[in-house]
């Protein structure tokens, strides 16, 4: 049903302040995905907003080595599918993993659901830490079987991911 549920923004928020990463791993346009950021209080106006939205490897490394260097802001990275394409290749997959770490959050948009499963898969590898993936649909199957726990809503968008997870709502 893609809505916004009221309690949302606060449950985000404490999990930022108990150090929980969380990602938005979206296929919407990147200003769709910008202002669920806000809205749901992922991104705040007093974060630095680094956009990766090039297919240009040159461009991108140039940004990812300015953002890299910041360490005076709060960093929020954003990063298109087109651009992820090129960041995780293995040759880029450690830059990569080592800005998204810097940044307190991070939201990725126009994301294929190979790349979705890529990007559970790559945090779950790098960090060894425990993942967990929610989604609502089918493009997000590959997700939620890649991360330590999956959760499937059911909904509007069919049964698919309820189907492939191992809790449903």
């Amino acid at each position: 049903e893609d809505k916004l549920r009221l309690e949302v923004p606060d449950t985000i928020e404490a999990l930022l302040a108990a150090h929980v990463n969380v990602w938005v791993i979206t296929g919407d346009k990147r200003e769709t995905a910008i202002n669920i950021g806000f809205a749901c209080s992922l991104l705040s106006s007093d974060m630095r907003l680094i956009t990766l939205d090039s297919s240009d490897p040159n461009v991108l490394l140039n940004q990812m080595n300015a953002a890299l260097s910041d360490n005076e802001n709060k960093l929020a990275l954003v990063a298109s599918g087109s651009s992820l394409y090129f960041l995780l290749q293995d040759d880029q997959i450690e830059s990569f993993f080592l800005l998204a770490k810097k940044c307190q959050s991070v939201v990725c948009c126009r994301v294929s659901p190979l790349q979705k499963a890529s990007i559970v898969k790559m945090m779950r590898k790098k960090t060894k830490k425990l993942t967990l993936a929610i989604g609502d649909g089918a493009n997000d199957v590959g997700m939620i079987l890649q991360a330590d726990v999956g959760v499937g809503i059911s909904g509007k968008e069919g049964r698919q991911a309820v189907l492939s997870s191992d809790y449903s709502i």
